[in-house]
């Protein structure tokens, strides 16, 4: 209990998705450096060879890539970014943040529901996302957490936490976790293995 008797305790884990509007593609594979290098629109064509390498069997569009990022502050872009500047650092070289930086160019909506709105409503285009949020029209992707790919699933997410270590300095009642965003674990998603994933707080 702290100084002021209140506990703070996590009660959920909400992972967070790459989602994606692709006809007749509902999943794709991609590292770390290949996300950030769609987000900071180093890659422009969906059938990129950076994608391909990774998706050998897959038919992929000679299409425009368009990330979609959140406009407004938002816990998901700072789980988001946190990941991206961990797991991908010599590409993604700006600080993780609440608001996405404004030196990237790219189509932006606000809330979960704007930008999932406007990938749906958009051949070719990405954004990250709640997954609970992702309609069932668009794709998501797996993400490479060691020497394999990783699925956004209850298990998967519970590795993440398990990989996670205690925040520093806290007192013994808050049970706050910080994820580790380079993790290994096979099967884990929250570090490298989506993605990154917010944690929230019962207090």
């Amino acid at each position: 209990m702290r100084s002021d008797g209140a506990i703070n305790i996590p009660v959920y884990i909400s992972p967070i998705a790459v989602a994606f509007n692709l006809p007749d593609i509902k999943e794709l594979k991609l590292d770390a450096a290949t996300v950030a290098k769609i987000f900071r629109g180093q890659i422009a064509k969906w059938n990129d060879p950076a994608i391909a390498a990774l998706n050998p069997d897959a038919k992929l569009p000679d299409l425009k890539v368009t990330p979609v990022n959140r406009s407004d502050d938002s816990g998901t872009t700072q789980n988001f970014t946190d990941y991206l500047s961990a797991a991908a650092a010599d590409v993604w070289t700006d600080k993780a943040a609440g608001v996405w930086p404004a030196s990237l160019k790219g189509e932006n909506a606000k809330g979960t529901s704007g930008v999932v709105k406007t990938v749906t409503d958009t051949p070719g285009a990405v954004t990250y996302a709640d997954d609970s949020a992702v309609s069932g029209k668009l794709g998501t992707a797996q993400i490479k957490v060691g020497d394999s790919f990783t699925k956004i699933s209850p298990d998967a997410a519970a590795k993440a936490v398990d990989a996670g270590k205690p925040v520093d300095g806290r007192a013994a009642s808050d049970l706050s976790i910080k994820l580790d965003r380079k993790t290994t674990i096979a099967g884990a998603t929250g570090g490298p293995g989506f993605l990154p994933r917010g944690l929230h707080h019962l207090r």
